[in-house]
């Protein structure tokens, strides 16, 4: 694996690793609501909004519930989701750690999410299992 430029403070490349990674969540929301917009009317005002927020897991909620009308199926498709390609992983609260701190009133300090670049890496997997999970189901529609 290839170790990060040693000109690079190690706070920054952390700072690196935080911004990758918030980039690479925003990556799979805008990945789901392209394909969600493959589906549905992207001129009906309603799934237009219905489409409006910035999470991962409401777009991800949202092509569930499009992608079929069967219950079992949407059942199905969600749990593969969840425990193949999300592993289980709360992205909506990842994205806010990933950019700001945490205030703890016990002890009145400041924390933050430490993140590394091997975190980056798994996130980017993360990616590209949501792209071929999306695209193996578009072909099976």
């Amino acid at each position: 694996m290839p170790s990060l430029a040693l000109s690079i403070p190690i706070s920054e490349a952390l700072l690196q690793c935080r911004h990758c990674m918030y980039f690479l969540i925003q990556a799979m929301e805008k990945y789901v609501r392209s394909k969600i917009f493959t589906i549905i009317d992207a001129n009906n005002t309603y799934f237009r909004e219905r489409n409006r927020s910035h999470s991962l897991e409401n777009a991800l909620e949202f092509f569930v519930e499009i992608i079929s009308i069967d219950a079992h199926i949407r059942k199905q498709v969600k749990e593969q989701l969840d425990r193949y390609v999300l592993d289980g992983i709360k992205y909506s609260l990842l994205h806010n750690d990933l950019r700001y701190p945490f205030y703890g009133e016990r002890f009145h300090s400041y924390s933050s999410l430490e993140v590394t670049r091997e975190d980056s890496e798994i996130l980017l997997q993360r990616l590209n299992f949501l792209k071929r999970f999306l695209q193996d189901i578009e072909r099976f529609r």
